[in-house]
């Protein structure tokens, strides 16, 4: 058993098994495995090669990844003029590192800003990027947030913003 991508990228990942034994006149059913970190269409080609005769078979998929689904709700409430954070953990699989600039992460919120700013996310490993929220008048407002990379995709998050009367 192997299989075949028509356009490697460092950002799809397949996984299944070497081999797949069967019985004489018998189907299996084989799993594969296909993660993927941003939107694309690919072609994979799957080939099953009987080890005693060499006789093979080939099947070619069409695969299309769309885009990613919003990643999560992220509540944030305070006192109006008092700044709140909340954590948002970015995940990068691939083998090489990989840099975001403030250009990469935007808000639609002028009272949202992201710290640090601009970062690097070492290779297969996890980066924690803080989201504050500082209120300047009393009500609630969604927002969103995108954080966008030609290396891994573009992951949307949806902000409830709360602005908080002060205590006197």
């Amino acid at each position: 058993m192997k299989w075949v991508v028509e356009s490697e990228d460092p950002g799809v990942f397949i996984n299944g098994a070497n081999t797949v034994d069967i019985a004489n006149n018998a189907s299996k059913e084989y799993k594969i495995n296909f993660y993927c970190l941003k939107p694309l269409s690919i072609k994979l080609t799957i080939f099953y090669r009987n080890a005693e005769t060499n006789e093979y078979i080939s099947y070619k998929i069409n695969l299309n990844v769309a885009p990613a689904d919003l990643q999560g709700k992220i509540e944030l409430s305070s006192v109006v003029r008092e700044t709140t954070m909340r954590m948002i953990t970015l995940e990068n699989p691939l083998s090489k590192p990989v840099q975001l600039t403030k250009e990469m992460i935007t808000c639609d919120n002028e009272n949202v800003t992201i710290h640090p700013s601009s970062f690097t996310i070492p290779e297969k490993a996890e980066f924690g990027m803080e989201v504050l929220f500082r209120p300047l008048i009393v009500g609630e407002i969604a927002s969103k947030l995108q954080v966008k990379s030609a290396e891994l995709g573009e992951s949307v998050y949806t902000l409830q913003l709360t602005g908080l009367p002060s205590s006197s």
